[in-house]
């Protein structure tokens, strides 16, 4: 978004008509750490890292302002989907805490998960994985 400055109204935001790819490579789906297959969702926290729902690849990644690849937070890294503590199974929206906690909707385990920074599990908070 840019903002422009028109002495009469005031300040105007407009949109950029020029978009940018920040995270991911533009038509290659994969699993690999630059790669997203359907990224569904994104959270931004307070330094600008994006956090996101990458569906296809049954995880949330982690992409620092600036950086050519992200960081598998929840979910396994190879893309493959579960139901255990450590795994996500197509999520969703997701959504940061002050702390950089993850809540996530994990729709196909029909239950939403939290990760908290650095965790190698989640812990449901809601639903009951049916």
């Amino acid at each position: 978004m840019c903002v422009y400055f028109n002495k009469k109204i005031g300040a105007t935001l407009r949109w950029n008509k020029v978009g940018e790819t920040v995270a991911g490579i533009t038509s290659q789906l994969g699993t690999q750490p630059n790669q997203l297959s359907i990224p569904f969702d994104v959270a931004i926290n307070y330094a600008n890292t994006l956090y996101i729902s990458d569906m296809n690849n049954n995880r949330i990644q982690r992409w620092f302002r600036g950086a050519s690849s992200g960081t598998t937070v929840c979910g396994l890294q190879n893309g493959t989907h579960g139901s255990a503590a450590n795994q996500l199974y197509s999520p969703g929206i997701v959504a940061l805490d002050s702390d950089d906690g993850i809540y996530i909707a994990d729709s196909q385990n029909s239950r939403i998960q939290f990760c908290t920074s650095n965790a190698t599990n989640a812990l449901t908070v809601a639903g009951n994985g049916m």
